[in-house]
């Protein structure tokens, strides 16, 4: 078995960066803009990763921003070898989908304001005077009326929401999702 990887950070041209051509991402307008006021708020904090010969490997939108921006260097992460295409392919997936956690959506609702976490790049959804607690619970009289919510979101937002839902309810994803339903 080898030894483990270890990156080391170092300052490269971002001329010499080339983007690497199984990057799974796609970027939106919006999302280069928060992008753009993030690096313009508090600067540049989270490194790109590249292989040795300078193939990023997580970090295509901000080169491409700081770019547009003007600069000509960056920090980079390289690995301490050359990675192989099947470790280059497991960083461009992980770097985005691993993450340690999820939202705890009480925090961000009674603890930021939700104009600051739209700046911030979270998408948000406008909703007020909602009580989630009566939102599923109507009285007999009401029985018959339909409520009807359309939300577009992708899985990883799905899976938060359900989850959220699934905490606050105290039922199983199943239940929820059946309660979501209408079924």
């Amino acid at each position: 078995m080898q030894k483990r990887i270890t990156w080391k950070i170092e300052k490269r041209k971002l001329a010499d960066l080339k983007p690497h051509p199984k990057n799974p991402r796609q970027f939106t307008e919006k999302g280069m803009k928060d992008l753009e006021n993030s690096i313009n708020s508090i600067g540049f904090m989270q490194p790109i990763n590249i292989n040795q010969d300078g193939t990023i490997l997580s970090g295509h939108a901000r080169t491409m921003k700081l770019k547009q921006l003007g600069d000509t260097e960056v920090d980079v992460y390289v690995p301490d070898r050359m990675l192989t295409p099947k470790q280059e392919e497991e960083v461009l997936v992980r770097a985005n989908a691993n993450t340690a956690g999820q939202w705890d959506f009480d925090i961000l609702a009674n603890e930021f304001e939700d104009f600051e976490l739209t700046e911030w790049g979270m998408n948000v959804p406008q909703v007020s005077n909602v009580d989630l607690d009566n939102f599923f619970e109507q009285n007999d009289e009401e029985k018959d009326i339909k409520n009807k919510i359309i939300l577009e979101y992708t899985e990883e937002e799905y899976n938060q929401v359900i989850d959220a839902f699934t905490k606050h309810k105290g039922k199983s994803k199943e239940a929820v999702i059946w309660e979501l339903l209408g079924l």
